[in-house]
């Protein structure tokens, strides 16, 4: 019967307790788990009879308030929860940080930066200069033939999808209505968008430097990343298997630089790589060189096709095709010959390789712009001015 007692007061006494104290009192119990678990349940059958008997007590605005508490808590966890979901390619960027590292995520971190900025573009745009335009819009009477799909002119000239028809006057549906300055709507719409962007810029970089220059050591350091960056609260094993292979691949990343091995290559072995990246070198300006040469011979001789005119509008626009298929089909498989160059090489370290077949890539594509560019605005103008 004492020890019934004796009980009984240690479950009062626990049960007085805040949650943390009940907690740490019923863990250095000189027990076994057993007989603890047995307490912890008598301790909480005792929190709950007494939380019933006060909640008895209270009164009925009392208990509508802490319904609402409650409602409102459960409705901004789940608002949390779709908008946790609706945060684009969330799990792919873990697993390509997972796979390949810090420094490739960062790039693609980069596109979502851009896309959303684009998306929030097109809001803007769209809602205070398109809509507008469709207030105005005439019927079109072009036909669509569908090579308008890839060349954006015919039908498409007379739509909101094409920059020339868009106006720059006062619209105004009613004469004694409201009326709508299309000019002020170009410079308000273009300039509220810089400025937000400047300023999510802004609140980007000073984040970024909070992060890195004021507390780097939260955020820096393999033994933090090791000892002190696991999400305990993480149960679903693809996930925890996840996050152990993103920890492993940064901290690999980091113990690359660290321990850097230099090779020493003999005399013989160093004139071979020169002459190899001076070889590499040579074909990929080259390759630019041949690559603009065909795009300018194949443009001039499209436009004595144009200048000699063509049965139709069909075989117009057909024509028109053949300059920007050939352009992309370059940029598209001569990055296959120069990523082969960069294996060729054989560079010591793989970012290098990635930055010369960037550079390789970059030299390529403003050769090739700069000299559609030239075609465009001399060759194409003297013409038409001709």
């Amino acid at each position: 019967f004492h020890g019934f007692y004796a009980e009984e007061k240690l479950v009062g006494n626990l049960a007085s307790m805040s949650t943390r104290e009940r907690i740490k009192a019923i863990q250095k119990m000189p027990e076994t788990m057993k007989k603890k678990r047995e307490i912890r349940n008598k301790v909480l059958k005792e929190v709950r009879k007494k939380s019933g008997s006060r909640s008895t007590r209270l009164g009925c605005c009392a208990q509508c308030q802490r319904g609402a508490e409650v409602s409102f808590r459960r409705f901004r966890n789940s608002i949390s929860e779709y908008f946790h979901l609706l945060r684009l390619w969330h799990k792919t960027l873990k697993i390509i940080g997972g796979e390949f590292g810090t420094s490739v995520l960062s790039y693609f971190i980069f596109l979502k930066w851009l896309l959303n900025f684009n998306i929030f573009s097109f809001l803007i745009n769209f809602s205070f200069i398109t809509v507008p335009q469709f207030v105005t819009a005439e019927r079109n009477n072009l036909s669509f033939t569908g090579l308008e799909l890839l060349t954006g002119a015919g039908y498409f000239q007379q739509t909101v999808l094409y920059y020339g028809f868009y106006t720059n006057a006062t619209i105004s549906k009613m004469e004694s209505g409201a009326s709508y300055n299309m000019q002020l709507a170009y410079i308000f719409t273009v300039g509220i968008y810089f400025v937000i962007c400047l300023l999510i810029l802004l609140f980007s970089m000073a984040k970024s430097f909070c992060r890195n220059f004021i507390n780097p050591q939260a955020y820096s350091g393999n033994a933090s990343k090791l000892l002190c960056t696991w999400d305990f609260n993480i149960t679903n094993e693809k996930a925890v298997k996840l996050k152990q292979k993103n920890l492993s691949t940064q901290i690999k990343e980091d113990l690359t630089e660290v321990n850097k091995e230099v090779l020493h290559f003999s005399a013989t072995e160093r004139v071979v790589r020169i002459l190899i990246h001076l070889g590499s070198w040579i074909a990929s300006l080259g390759t630019a060189v041949a690559a603009c040469a065909g795009v300018y011979f194949l443009s001039i001789n499209n436009l004595e096709l144009f200048i000699e005119g063509h049965k139709n509008d069909l075989e117009s626009q057909a024509a028109m095709l053949v300059l920007p298929i050939v352009a992309s089909l370059l940029n598209v498989f001569i990055p296959f010959f120069y990523s082969w160059l960069g294996h060729l090489e054989k560079f010591q370290n793989p970012r290098t390789k990635i930055y010369v077949t960037i550079a390789r890539n970059i030299v390529l594509k403003i050769s090739i712009i700069g000299i559609l560019c030239y075609y465009w605005l001399n060759v194409v103008a003297l013409s038409e001015s001709q």
